[in-house]
Order: C-alpha cells, then sequence, then structure tokens
C-alpha cells in the first residue's frame, strides 16, 4: 500500500503511526531542494521513529489496515482531531485533498490529546547543530550556499532545529558565534578545498573543540581531495572522531540519510516534554550529566564527600545550593591544609606527636585536593566519553554496573567505620583540656580548640570524598579494558550482537547439552582432548570461522582499544604518584617512631601522666590508624589494576579460544592479543600483576615490625 504526500505551510502532521510493511512515497510535486532527499533516507527515518514508538509502548497506536494520522492547523496546536484514514485508494484521494508536513512525535496512549513534542536537544540547548560553511567557492561561486540551504531545509523538515547564520544572525560576531555553538548540541561542517581559508570558519571550528561538541564532517568530493582535508584537519581533532560522510551529486541522498541517523544518536533526546518547557529542559540536562552505567547511589557519596563531576556546560543546571556546597568542601579542605602544614612547622601543641605522622597528616590533604580534581577530567574527557559510547553500542554494561554497586556498598561500609574511627582517635586531642594541658598558651588551646571544630566539619565530608575518590579511580580502570574487550566484535557477527562474554557462555552451554542426554547426565568437561575425537572439548563447542576482513577490523580495532587503555591508565598517574607517596609516609610511621624511642630517651607516646587513661589508647588507635590508611588505599588500587590485568589476559585467552578451529589465523590472533606487560602502576611503572600484589601486602605486614621497638609509657 502506498501513501502519497506533499508538504504545505499550512498544515502539520504531529502523530505519525504506520501500518507494519506500508511505504511512504513522495509525489512529482516534492519539491527537491525541501526533501531532503525522501526517496533514499525516508525509510531509515522511519525505521528510528517506529523503534521508538514501540520503546515508548505506543504500539497499540499501530492499527491493523489502517495510518493513524493527527492533523493540527498552526493557528491552534492545542486542540487536535484524530483522523482514521484507511490505507486504501479511497483513503489516498481523501489526503490529496489535503498537504501535509510528516513530523515525528512520541504519543502518550494515555491521553489522545495531551500536547506533546520532541525535546529540542540532549542539554536543554536550543539547536540541534550548528552549521558551518563557507558561502562562496573561487570557481563554483556559491554552490555551497545553495547545498547548505538545502540541507537545513530538509532537516528541518524533520524537525531538527539549526543554527544556520542566513536564518539566524542578524549580525556576525565572535560573540554571536561563541553563543550560538554553546546552544548547540553537535556542529556540523560542510567542506570543501576552500573552507579552511575562511577565518569565521576557523574560529568556529575552535570554539567547539573548546566546547567538545561531536563534530560530523561533510566533505564534497567532487571539489576538494580528502587526504589533504585530513591532513589539514589534524589540528582539530575533533575532526576525527566521527567517519567522514563524502557527498557527491550522485549519493546525495546517502549523504543525508548518514547527517540525518549522526543527528538522531548525538541530539535527540527521546524523552517528553510536558507542557512545561523549561521542566522538560531541566530533565534532559540532568540525564546528560548522570552516569550512564555505574550504580546510581554513588551519587549520594559524590553529594555528600563534595566531588564535583559536572561538566561546565551543564554547571548551570545544578542546583545554586549543591555548587555553594562544593565550594564550602573545597574550603574546607585548603583550611585543613594549612591546620597540618601549620601544626607540623609549629612542631608542638595539641595532636602533635612526631614529624613523620604529622607529614602523613598534611600529604593526605594534598591528595584530597588534587585527586578530586583530576578524577573529574578525566571521567568528563572525550577519551572517558569514546569508551562510553564504545560500551552503550555493545550493551555490556552490566560488569560495570555490578562492580560499582559493590564498590558502593564496600564504601558504604567504610565511610561510617572510618569516621567513627577519625572522631574517637583525632576529637579528644583538640577539645581535651587535660590533654592540652593548663601549662599550654592561650594561642595554643585557641589552635586546639578551633582546629578542632574545624575538624568536625571536615571529618565529615573528607572521608566520602576520600573513598569517591578511589571508586570512581578503580572504575576508569575497569573502563580501560571494555576498548579492547569489544575489538572481539569485529570477528563475528553474533558476537557483535551477544558479546564475547555472553558468545561463549551460550555456545558452551549448548554444546554441553547437545552431547549430554540430559541434565542428570552431565558431567563438568575438562579441558583435556576427547577421546572420541582428539579435539579440545571447550574450543570446538566455541569455535568460529573468521574471515579475513573481520580479521582486518579485529586488529584494527584490538590496536585502537590498546591505545585508549594506555591512555587511561597514564592519565592516572599523576594522581597515583601524590597517593604513592602519601602511603610511602604512611608505612614507615612506625619505623620513624622506634628510631626516635631508641634515639630520644625522653620520648614517649604517653607524654600526659596526667591526662585519663583513654587519651592514651587513643592517641595509640590515631596513630595506628596513620600508619594503616595510606597503605591499605594503595593495596585497594593495586588489587583493581591487577583485576584489569587479569581480565585483558582473560579476553587474549577467550579470543584465542574462538580461532581455534583456523590454524592459518590463530599467528596472527596470538601476536595481537599477546601482552607485551601487564598493567603498570603510577610514573614507576609497578607491574600491575598477583604476585605484585602479594609482595606488596608483605611489604606492608613487615612495616608493622617496629612497633615492638617503640616506647609507648613512661615504664616500658
Amino acid at each position: 500500500m502506498l501513501f502519497y504526500y506533499r508538504p504545505s505551510s499550512k498544515l502539520r502532521v504531529i502523530s505519525l503511526m504506520l501500518q507494519r510493511g506500508a511505504q511512504v512515497t513522495p509525489t512529482p510535486t516534492f519539491a527537491e531542494h525541501e526533501v531532503l532527499n525522501v526517496e533514499g533516507s525516508f525509510k531509515r527515518v522511519q525505521a528510528l521513529w517506529l523503534r521508538s514508538a514501540e520503546e515508548t509502548n505506543d504500539q497499540d497506536n499501530v492499527q491493523t489496515g489502517e495510518v493513524s494520522i493527527k492533523i493540527v492547523e498552526e493557528d491552534d496546536v492545542s486542540e487536535t482531531e484524530t483522523d482514521s484514514i484507511p490505507a486504501s485508494p479511497s483513503g489516498r484521494s481523501s489526503m490529496q485533498e489535503r498537504d501535509v508536513r510528516i513530523t515525528h512525535l512520541l504519543t502518550d496512549s494515555s491521553s489522545k490529546k495531551r500536547k506533546n513534542k520532541w525535546v529540542v536537544g540532549l542539554d536543554g540547548k536550543e539547536y540541534h547543530y550548528f552549521l558551518s560553511h563557507k558561502k562562496r567557492h573561487s570557481r563554483d561561486g556559491a554552490v555551497h550556499a545553495q547545498i547548505a540551504a538545502n540541507m537545513v531545509d530538509g532537516l528541518h523538515q524533520l524537525n531538527f532545529k539549526a543554527f544556520f547564520d542566513i536564518d539566524t544572525l542578524a549580525e556576525i560576531s565572535a560573540a554571536a558565534i561563541r553563543e550560538g555553538l554553546e546552544k548547540s548540541c553537535a556542529l556540523v561542517v560542510l567542506l570543501h578545498n576552500e573552507t579552511h581559508e575562511s577565518d569565521w570558519c576557523q574560529l568556529e571550528w575552535k570554539i567547539a573543540e573548546e566546547l567538545n561538541l561531536p563534530v560530523c564532517v561533510i566533505i564534497d568530493m567532487e571539489r576538494s581531495s580528502k587526504a589533504e582535508e585530513l591532513a589539514r584537519a589534524a589540528a582539530y581533532p575533533s575532526f576525527l572522531q566521527f567517519q567522514w560522510i563524502e557527498y557527491t551529486g550522485m549519493r546525495r541522498r546517502e549523504a543525508m540519510e548518514e547527517l540525518t541517523l549522526f543527528l538522531t544518536k548525538h541530539t535527540l533526546h527521546s524523552g517528553r516534554a510536558g507542557d512545561d518547557d523549561d521542566a522538560a529542559s531541566q530533565k534532559s540536562s540532568e540525564f546528560a550529566d548522570s552516569s550512564m552505567f555505574w550504580y546510581e547511589k554513588i551519587n549520594i557519596l559524590m553529594v555528600w564527600g563534595g566531588l564535583d563531576m559536572t561538566r561546565e556546560s551543564h554547571r548551570k543546571y545544578q542546583s545554586r545550593w549543591t555548587l555553594l556546597w562544593y565550594k564550602m568542601v573545597r574550603v574546607s579542605t585548603y583550611i585543613c591544609v594549612l591546620t597540618c602544614l601549620t601544626r607540623l612547622v609549629y612542631g608542638h601543641g595539641p595532636a602533635f606527636m612526631d614529624h613523620s605522622s604529622a607529614l602523613a597528616t598534611l600529604l593526605v590533604h594534598f591528595h584530597l585536593l588534587y585527586a578530586p580534581l583530576q578524577v573529574s577530567k578525566i571521567m568528563n574527557s572525550r577519551l572517558v566519553r569514546r569508551v562510553l559510547t564504545e560500551v552503550l553500542r555493545t550493551g555490556d554494561l552490566s560488569d560495570l554496573y555490578w562492580i560499582s554497586k559493590i564498590l558502593f556498598y564496600l564504601g558504604a561500609l567504610l565511610v561510617p567505620v572510618a569516621l567513627l574511627l577519625y572522631v574517637i582517635s583525632w576529637e579528644p586531642l583538640f577539645l581535651s583540656e587535660l590533654y592540652i594541658g593548663a601549662e599550654r598558651t592561650a594561642v595554643e588551646k585557641a589552635f586546639g580548640y578551633g582546629s578542632g571544630l574545624l575538624f568536625l566539619f571536615g571529618i565529615f565530608t573528607h572521608i566520602p570524598l576520600l573513598i569517591c575518590v578511589h571508586i570512581m579511580s578503580a572504575l576508569v580502570k575497569l573502563m580501560s579494558f571494555v576498548a579492547c574487550e569489544s575489538a572481539a566484535d569485529k570477528l563475528h557477527p553474533q558476537i557483535e550482537a551477544l558479546g564475547l562474554k555472553r558468545y561463549l557462555n551460550l555456545r558452551r552451554r549448548a554444546f554441553r547439552f547437545k552431547n549430554v542426554g540430559s541434565v542428570a547426565d552431565y558431567e563438568p568437561q575438562t579441558s583435556t582432548l576427547a577421546e572420541s575425537g582428539g579435539v579440545c572439548v571447550n574450543a570446538s563447542a566455541t569455535a568460529i570461522v573468521v574471515t579475513d576482513e573481520a580479521m582486518v577490523g579485529f586488529q584494527e580495532h584490538w590496536q585502537m582499544g590498546w591505545k585508549v587503555y594506555e591512555e587511561l591508565n597514564a592519565a592516572l598517574w599523576p594522581m597515583q604518584n601524590v597517593q604513592l607517596v602519601w602511603a610511602s609516609t604512611c608505612l614507615v610511621v612506625p619505623l620513624c617512631l622506634a628510631i626516635q624511642s631508641q634515639l630520644d630517651p625522653n620520648f614517649v607516646i604517653d607524654r600526659f601522666p596526667g591526662a585519663p587513661p583513654y587519651i592514651f589508647w587513643l592517641n595509640c588507635l590515631r596513630l595506628a590508624w596513620i600508619w594503616v590508611q595510606g597503605p591499605v588505599f594503595i593495596l585497594i588500587e593495586f588489587a583493581f589494576e591487577t583485576l584489569v590485568t587479569v581480565r585483558l589476559r582473560s579476553v587474549a585467552g577467550q579470543i584465542s579460544e574462538i580461532v581455534f578451529t583456523k590454524p592459518t589465523t590463530r599467528p596472527v590472533i596470538d601476536s595481537i592479543v599477546k601482552l607485551k606487560q601487564p598493567s603498570r602502576f603510577s610514573s614507576l611503572r609497578i607491574p600491575a600483576t598477583p604476585c605484585t600484589l602479594i609482595a606488596l601486602l608483605l611489604l606492608f605486614l613487615a612495616s608493622a615490625v617496629p612497633w615492638g621497638f617503640v616506647r609507648f609509657e613512661v615504664n616500658s
């Protein structure tokens, strides 16, 4: 069945539900510059629309044998009526009486008269895309200006709103261009061999680079060389993030189809907008800010600890109270650093025992100053967003989600325990007059009481902040191998559809049940050769035939994934260096106390005989906690680094298992997948292996030996 339509400026179709299998064909009067080349691209766009309708449970509106259409006069959008038009010649003739323009909108099945529409953009922005182009060509004149206008008009038919200088700008200026890019979700560049000569275009590209906008490049293959333009584009890394769209007169429809799919993926938010546009924009911005892969309750710890993960472009959607809280936590960290530094330089007074423990306390606050900024920078970087895009494409979110959930509950357990230890072991040292001593000066007493009051506020934010930083660091490590693991999708379409882990599990399960008569007869398979065929059971169960093209694609994506893996690990090294210095200082605290006990006859932990006994035990607890905290966090970080190494080796073994039955490709797989080195920790490049983890654990236990030589009491 065919359904004919023509464009019109007076009428507007708000909702279209097509019968499955129906076709939409433009009439001969459909102007080419208005079409968006519907003949070649409308089928794909129609499929996207129908898929969105199915995802929102609107299948009830799809009627068998008919097309349901809402026609609305532009003068009155709120009052609508639904006409059910049979997909028949009579229905076709009735539709020819009225001109319509087709746009897509998700309908609400609970209320047919509710006013629904697309949210404009992902971040609640005003424009879907910013079109960058050079209007005149030295040889062909204004041909590209006409191509750009045709694109904008065609995309407007599908409700994509553009920032187009002819329609939007009254006066061209750098400020107006920046404002337009800030209000746009993406940048579309119409590129030819003279576009780079335009100063305005170069300004637009630089601003888009600063704003981290996704860039879609449409290159005119008839008037430029792709190799030359790729060489020029090296100055703008964002130009190389996505595949370029090749535009020629013969494939203009395919180019417009690819552009439509790009904008659909990177700008449209498939939520509904109710009667309040601002609420819809706010909801959209919250969706963009929220994490798409970790356990959502981690955000509670992050807000509590003041870990600000908000991008600059999304900061305006944050509550003023939330931003104020982030600033207060940041200021309190600086105050704590100054307090610890003063105590270290002053050399005596409340809570001062020795320079090593005071230095370790100072370094943890330096770690809290630097680590949140570094983690936030990494999580908001283009590299991580590219990894997340790959994760969302493969659909393998379960591992990251469940690991983040385990980390959250582990952090939720550590936070109250650490808070209790800090409050019990530190607070009496600041607020107890018996511990401070009556002989102390008024300045020393004021310093003790003031430090105690600041401590009460700082400690309740610094502990969640410290734990959240290490949770985020662990998640970055786990994300680093995702790009390598997703390279296996190129080996076979089934792996791309299921994911490597699910594919192997399903194939093994199917093989075992096929070769076992019933579940009761099932016996665990081993990796030894089967007596009958002499073939490895696991390999025969999971092996596939890999084509040469698939091998080339796998090799390219594996190398790209390995590069992402190394870059993410290198981005964590500065933070790990600071953490390593802090942990090393904590580790030598018992040794420094033992040396001081042997060299100074007057040194003793219990320096205040007149104080209550609990003060002595709390002071010992404080020193023990200073010694433990740094190495414990290092061991946790290193354990996740080791887990990444184990996972990568597991992926290598699984890929090797898949291509078992094709010996010609086995050497290629081995050369690609073989790990030359494990994951590295910090700039020292400490190999993250289980053996190294055990060695670090033994080193931590050995650091407890000097406690036996520390003088705790006068008579000891």
